[in-house]
């Protein structure tokens, strides 16, 4: 897929948004679960950072990955919040995956979210012991 029509897509402006970073949260994980990369790119900052057990990646290649590789995995992964805090700017949550033709995973995720839209977020993910 080229990166074009990507970028053209819903963009999140930090401060152009009026909502909390709990409603920003779950905004991102109704999108996440319809596999809505629209949805995706209207609560994610241009330069969001996003790491993981495999790496960081940042920008533009943050919704790439959705689009090439996250959105593609069939069956779908399914997340289902078990656990939300939140802070400040600060939302944590623990989420228990299904789907993607994997055992069940669980993670701890971390977003840092400014202006209602997400410019980091950090993921563990592990399986259940």
């Amino acid at each position: 897929m080229s990166l074009l029509p990507l970028l053209l897509l819903s963009l999140c402006v930090p401060g152009d948004v009026d909502r909390t970073p709990l409603q920003t949260v779950k905004a991102f994980n109704v999108a996440y679960d319809a596999r809505d990369l629209r949805g995706v790119r209207a609560v994610l900052a241009p330069d969001a950072v996003v790491r993981d057990d495999s790496g960081e990646i940042t920008g533009a290649d943050v919704i790439q990955n959705y689009a090439s590789h996250v959105f593609k995995v069939d069956p779908p992964f399914v997340a289902t919040q078990l656990e939300t805090i939140s802070t400040a700017d600060l939302v944590a949550e623990t989420i228990a995956f299904t789907g993607g033709g994997q055992d069940p995973l669980t993670s701890l995720n971390v977003y840092r979210v400014a202006g209602g839209c997400i410019v980091a977020m950090t993921s563990n993910l592990s399986a259940p012991e």
